[in-house]
């Protein structure tokens, strides 16, 4: 299994568990800019990882980190271009 180490486990969910709380601030205008994104599925990873900690299935996790976590990083790189003050 990809996450072997314990110490390695809780690194990973506390780290995506700072991510989905971090997308919430994102506004919604920003959010239907770009729909590619599953924002309500980040919103629902988070209240599992926060709420249903020792029921997390890593297999399923990694399905996420493997599947979504590019498309998110591409939409969070657009957005901070977008906001950025024009050189």
């Amino acid at each position: 299994m990809v996450f072997a180490s314990p110490t390695l486990q809780d690194a990973i969910v506390r780290n995506l568990q700072i991510m989905c709380e971090s997308t919430q601030r994102v506004t919604e205008s920003s959010k239907m800019r770009h729909p590619e994104v599953d924002w309500r599925g980040i919103s629902g990873l988070r209240n599992v990882l926060v709420h249903s900690y020792f029921e997390v299935d890593l297999e399923t996790i990694w399905t996420i980190i493997q599947r979504d976590l590019r498309v998110l990083e591409g939409a969070v790189k657009r957005l901070l271009e977008e906001s950025s003050p024009a050189a």
